[in-house]
């Protein structure tokens, strides 16, 4: 009977640590969503980061992103913001909310990213 309780707890543990492990970034995904850039296949992340919103799998997502402009020169790195939301089982989804303005700055601020 101790043994199946241990057993319980222990599943029980390591399924709220799954729930409460940060995401891994997949650039391939978040650059198919980066509509908003001339070149997104030659976007270059970095600082990306992720922080737990209230809603089960969904998580804000802060960083800054480098891109090739039209004549295929990187333009430096601009800060982005967005929603990741993930779900067991399946790919992630990503939603870019605003790129290289005010309201990414302010969100990120917000989150405390």
């Amino acid at each position: 009977m101790k043994i199946i309780a241990t057993c319980l707890i222990l599943f029980g543990f390591s399924s709220f640590a799954y729930c409460q492990t940060v995401p891994k970034l997949n650039e391939n995904l978040l650059k198919k969503e980066m509509t908003q850039l001339k070149d997104p296949e030659s976007a270059q992340f970095r600082d990306v980061k992720f922080k737990k919103a209230g809603d089960a799998g969904s998580w804000h997502m802060c960083g800054y992103v480098n891109a090739k402009n039209a004549f295929g020169g990187y333009v430096g790195f601009k800060r982005f913001s967005g929603m990741l939301f993930v779900k067991k089982g399946e790919p992630h989804y990503y939603l870019v909310a605003s790129l290289d303005d005010a309201i990414a700055n302010d969100l990120c601020a917000k989150n405390g990213m």
